[in-house]
């Protein structure tokens, strides 16, 4: 598509965040310079812009969008626009449009229509918005007024119809990993298994996904690999075809916090018997002429550790209590726990059979 070209002296719009920060804050103001912006093409332009006076390490999102009281939504916008950043990961920048830096021109297209938005019905603007990085930081949302020219009419066919149809406006692609819709906030995923992203088109047409540079993941196809960590930025590409143009668009991934550790149920529980005995608060009398095995059985399944507390009179060694003590002995049974059960001891006083 030929540029249209832009008049001496380019529009310069200052633009301020819609969002007041608060009196202490430093009001940052970002500065638009280009165009057109009016009498636009309205089957499809091209704005020339530069974005200046960002805030260190701070990028955002110019986009097309439908004109809306409230922040738009990314169907009202004409797909991901331009993201414009001091820092891309890697500092690789793609060379497809769909990056740009600060205070260097990029080029943004346009169209009269796009998704249900028709701007010959509807206002539109461009709209600047922070980036995925601040996602409800709004103290940079801002738009500037664009219009277009009126629609041309197509001629009414008296002979042979032409068999080049006229392309809708740009593809519309929806991107899934799982059951997440992916879009301009960071989408939290699963990195410790493969996944895959499914991307369908309006178009059918078959889309190009892949990871751009900087990022932690590795992209083969469809398959996102396991084993990534940090940050990701996917992007997927349909090359359009009769009936709808090319576009791309930018998902931002990072790695769901998902623990790998079970809850626990609770407390382990022990059951301890010394032959039919079960022992348990009360003093449990036992014939201490002859040795005693103490069996206890944990629910856990986790071994057990047995001990006569100090003060006692018996002793034991590992499960076997020797004969031949007398008046009070104390023991002591533990379990350790493990993920589903915790740590529990339990106390049981033996005395000597009369």
């Amino acid at each position: 598509m030929k540029l249209k070209s832009i008049t001496t002296g380019l529009i310069a719009v200052a633009l301020i965040g819609a969002t007041a920060l608060p009196s202490s804050a430093a009001i940052s103001k970002v500065k638009i310079g280009g165009g057109p912006l009016k009498a636009l093409t309205f089957a499809g332009d091209n704005i020339r812009l530069t974005v200046k006076g960002l805030p260190k390490k701070t990028g955002v999102y110019v986009r097309e969008c439908l004109a809306t009281p409230k922040r738009p939504t990314a169907a009202q916008c004409n797909g991901n626009g331009v993201w414009v950043t001091p820092s891309f990961p890697g500092g690789i920048y793609p060379t497809d449009g769909t990056v740009a830096k600060p205070n260097v021109e990029f080029v943004l297209p346009v169209v009269g229509t796009f998704g249900t938005t028709d701007c010959s019905m509807s206002k539109c603007v461009i709209y600047v918005q922070r980036d995925h990085l601040g996602p409800t930081d709004k103290s940079l949302d801002t738009s500037v007024k664009i219009s277009f020219a009126a629609k041309v009419a197509m001629p009414v066919a008296t002979g042979s119809a032409s068999t080049t149809p006229v392309a809708i406006g740009p593809d519309v692609l929806t991107s899934t990993i799982g059951t997440s819709t992916l879009g301009d906030p960071p989408t939290p995923i699963n990195a410790s298994v493969d996944q895959t992203i499914v991307v369908k088109t309006l178009s059918g047409v078959t889309p190009t996904i892949v990871a751009l540079p900087g990022g932690n993941c590795v992209i083969t196809g469809t398959t996102i690999a396991a084993g990534w960590s940090g940050y990701c930025v996917v992007q997927a590409t349909s090359a359009g075809n009769a009936s709808y143009t090319k576009v791309s668009k930018v998902y931002p991934l990072s790695v769901a916090k998902t623990s790998t550790t079970p809850a626990a149920i609770g407390p382990d529980v022990l059951t301890s018997t010394i032959g039919t005995s079960t022992l348990g608060d009360a003093p449990t009398a036992i014939n201490a002429s002859v040795v005693q095995t103490i069996v206890v059985k944990t629910l856990s399944g986790v071994t057990p550790t047995i001990v006569a507390l100090p003060g006692g009179n018996c002793v034991i060694t590992g499960t076997t209590i020797a004969a031949g003590w007398s008046g009070f002995c104390v023991v002591q049974a533990t379990s350790a726990g493990n993920a589903s059960y915790t740590k529990v001891s339990k106390v049981y006083p033996l005395s000597v059979a009369k």
